[in-house]
């Protein structure tokens, strides 16, 4: 991929150590997009933590452990001492990075990922509109509910649209979610 040897793109995202690593990898361009993934996964929590951070992918360093299962675990370091933990998996044609702000809730999270049934109608609502349902139905699944027990929604925050929340049917607030499409591939992390 062309990204992994543009070299103002490498310096604009990844830190000097990140952008060797990129350049050593058997494959340059799954090891861009694993820093990429780290560092906006990150960015999440982050947000949610304080609404005003900024998107500062070059000040973040990843650091990735070798696998010793299907994904890496890992952490991200944003400077000082706040940092945030990773678990990254790497599929044939895409990869998927969950984070929490502790290490032992990586093992709580529930997440799955799907592809986008219908290439022809991709269009930014539509993708929007299946992951919410998607990951509505995964949920309520897992929590022995009926889907339409579940809905997600973003509320405003500062004038702007903030993350997205899980509602039970009562209307009460349950848990943290993230959403995410890149494409046709759709994913969801939700830690209750």
């Amino acid at each position: 991929m062309k990204s992994s040897r543009d070299s103002r793109f490498l310096k604009k995202v990844l830190t000097a150590a990140e952008t060797e690593s990129v350049r050593k990898a058997d494959d340059p361009a799954a090891a861009l997009w694993s820093f990429w993934a780290a560092k906006e996964a990150a960015y999440k929590i982050i947000k949610k933590i304080n609404n005003g951070a900024s998107f500062l992918p070059r000040r973040w360093e990843v650091f990735l452990r070798p696998a010793a299962r299907r994904y890496f675990d890992g952490e991200v370091a944003l400077g000082g001492k706040f940092k945030v933990f990773i678990r990254l998996f790497l599929h044939e044609e895409f990869l998927h990075c969950l984070a929490a702000d502790g290490a032992g809730a990586l093992d709580e999270i529930i997440y799955a990922h799907s592809i986008f049934p219908d290439e022809k109608d991709i269009a930014a609502e539509g993708a929007s509109s299946y992951l919410r349902d998607f990951a509505a139905r995964k949920i309520a699944e897992h929590l022995s509910l009926n889907a339409s027990a579940v809905r997600i929604e973003r509320n405003i925050v500062e004038g702007e649209p903030g993350p997205p929340r899980l509602y039970l049917v009562d209307d009460a607030s349950f848990g943290d979610i993230s959403l995410s499409h890149d494409g046709r591939f759709v994913a969801f992390a939700f830690l209750p």
